[in-house]
């Protein structure tokens, strides 16, 4: 699955609640999880559950305030350090209410001033998205609208880019779902 590019012991199996999770652990990683079981007389099991809390102490969640809601209630981050690389979930262009705006124009400036505050929350800037995927409802039909948008966002050297049109997006009336990766610097 993985070719010779990793390791068969930089690979770690966990069990989380019946559902099987393949993890991509770096060799000290999984040294420091067997030397902590081995150190505590724990079994194999608890070596991989170690290792897997090392891995995820590893990453850090970004939270804007404000967005805390999103996290607890529907179990996603909006953001997570990862490295040198900020990985951003899809954002909606919606208002304090909750709602997008029935205006293709304002529902974009919208979701690329939300990409923007959590780009801020994590010391990141729009210069530094090294890779955007747009999601669009109707992207034909909105496509010079977004392109001016989003040229007002995002100046050269730009990132690397994919548009990709689907039926709908998790709010209803929502046109455009932006997710970006970042560089941290």
């Amino acid at each position: 699955m993985f070719g010779n590019s990793v390791e068969p012991e930089t690979l770690v199996q966990a069990h989380i609640a019946d559902a099987r999770i393949l993890l991509i652990a770096t060799p000290q990683t999984v040294e420091a999880a067997h030397t902590t079981a081995s150190q505590t007389g724990a079994a194999q099991s608890t070596a991989t559950e170690t290792a897997r809390r090392l891995l995820m102490q590893e990453q850090d969640v970004v939270i804007p305030p404000g967005w805390e809601r999103m996290y607890d209630r529907w179990h996603y981050a909006p953001a997570v350090r990862d490295g040198d690389r900020l990985w951003c979930s899809g954002v909606i262009g919606v208002g304090s209410d909750g709602q997008v705006s029935a205006d293709p124009h304002t529902q974009f400036t919208r979701a690329f001033e939300l990409v923007g505050a959590l780009l801020a929350q994590a010391g990141a800037r729009y210069a530094d998205v090294v890779d955007l995927t747009t999601f669009h409802v109707g992207l034909q039909a909105h496509w010079k609208t977004f392109l001016l948008v989003k040229d007002s966002f995002v100046q050269p050297p730009y990132p690397a880019w994919t548009a990709i049109g689907v039926a709908e997006l998790a709010v209803p009336g929502a046109l455009v779902e932006i997710r970006v990766v970042a560089r941290l610097r």
